[in-house]
């Protein structure tokens, strides 16, 4: 996630959970942390078709938005690593391809139950994803 020059990153990402209240995150090693799943947005492309986009090319997964706006923005920067990302979160849920998650070997994404998301955020969560994860249950 580091950046080459002073341009922010901006990024899409879901907040998907499916009947029994789980969430779907995700990782890119086993050194990084657990976030909600997320893409580069490109030159032209409205965040919405960005995020469907980014989960059918990463995951083979097809989303429905709900609500076509992001309900929560969040801005890291550090300056050490000379990165700044400001990420949309939008709620979304899985129509399409949740039968066989496709992955990459260098990207894992699972299931986290609902009792998991709130014990313990900051020591297996990036912050913005336990901020969107306490937000999205009212607990700001």
């Amino acid at each position: 996630m580091e950046s080459n020059d002073d341009t922010p990153r901006l990024l899409v990402s879901a907040l998907v959970t499916n009947s029994d209240g789980a969430a779907l995150l995700t990782r890119h090693s086993p050194h990084w942390k657990w976030h909600l799943p997320d893409g580069d947005v490109r030159f032209g492309e409205k965040l919405s078709d960005a995020m469907r986009r980014s989960f059918r090319d990463d995951f083979g997964l097809s989303l429905h938005l709900i609500g076509m706006r992001p309900w929560l923005v969040t801005e890291t920067v550090n300056q050490s690593r000379r990165l700044h990302v400001v990420a949309h979160h939008f709620r979304a849920e899985v129509v399409g391809g949740a039968d066989g998650i496709v992955g990459r070997d260098d990207l894992r994404i699972m299931w986290f139950a609902p009792r998991l998301l709130t014990a313990n955020l900051k020591y297996f969560m990036l912050q913005s994803t336990a901020q969107a994860l306490r937000e999205a249950c009212g607990h700001a």
